[in-house]
């Protein structure tokens, strides 16, 4: 199911679309569809700016910029990292090394494991497990395996703690905002994943980066996303969309609701929602 928004005069044209990915850009098993790829050629044939802003890596993106012909900045590690097509790095905002130690010492009785992250590297305890292979196949990254991660602190984007329980991560997400949330902007992006990333680094910033960078105001921006780590920049877009299989604690923040990714939602956002806005500007 669909909810509709109106598009009335007082309305303002998109001309920036920016995106979330796993969950919303990608179908269930992380790829592009053949009518996600069309729909992103319509935006852009149609003169509107698209960037990716993920909880993933810069390194991550890049596969994905490039089939979508994507030349301008995006966003990764929830805005922790705002970075060109090239893969040059242009922003960094890093944990700091205490909040990391602390974290990972924090971590290390859960039943989830723990990966460090920057634009360079990504640091494992055991480079062999289920989801850090499956996290290989899936970003194109290849881990570091490490001895002791706690000698790794330094220049630190992004602590994941990944599960395989959503009930159980959902509950360590909680003790951990409890815990670290004023010094560290911590949010789900799957049900499974905790992404821990700089005070700073969060969505809603990020979309306000790449709205500067692009220089389109932020009332001209739409932005898709699914997850709880998407809220901030669907509540600063000028039009927000979330996924039909986001939680209603993410959909509450959106201006409209569109098909799940198993769906094509993204490619049906883009047609019934976000052109209209085009074509009316």
């Amino acid at each position: 199911m669909t909810r509709a928004t109106e598009t009335s005069p007082a309305q303002a044209p998109i001309r920036l679309v920016v995106t979330d990915v796993d969950g919303t850009l990608l179908d269930p098993d992380r790829q592009l569809t053949p009518q996600t790829i069309a729909a992103a050629r319509k935006l852009q044939q149609a003169g509107v700016g698209l960037a990716l802003c993920s909880a993933r890596a810069p390194g991550a993106l890049l596969r994905i910029m490039d089939a979508l012909q994507i030349t301008g900045p995006c966003a990764a590690f929830n805005g922790g990292a705002i970075f060109q097509a090239d893969g040059v790095v242009d922003k960094n905002l890093f944990l700091q090394p205490e909040v990391t130690r602390l974290l990972i010492n924090a971590l290390e009785s859960e039943p989830v494991e723990t990966w460090l992250q920057n634009d360079t590297q990504w640091l494992v305890r055991d480079a062999q497990t289920p989801l850090v292979r499956q996290e290989a196949e899936s970003s194109g990254l290849v881990p570091t395996q490490v001895a002791n991660l706690a000698d790794h602190v330094e220049g630190i984007n992004r602590v994941v703690a990944m599960g395989v329980e959503a009930p159980v991560v959902a509950s360590l997400d909680g003790w951990l905002v409890g815990q670290f949330g004023g010094f560290a902007a911590i949010a789900r992006s799957m049900p499974c994943r905790i992404n821990i990333t700089a005070p700073d680094a969060n969505k809603g910033n990020a979309l306000a980066d790449l709205a500067r960078l692009y220089k389109v105001p932020l009332s001209e921006v739409a932005a898709l996303g699914d997850a709880p780590n998407d809220i901030g920049m669907l509540r600063e877009a000028g039009l927000g969309i979330a996924m039909g299989q986001s939680p209603e604690s993410v959909k509450a923040y959106a201006q409209a609701v569109t098909g799940s990714n198993a769906q094509n939602g993204w490619a049906e956002a883009v047609e019934k929602f976000i052109m209209p806005r085009v074509q009316a500007g």
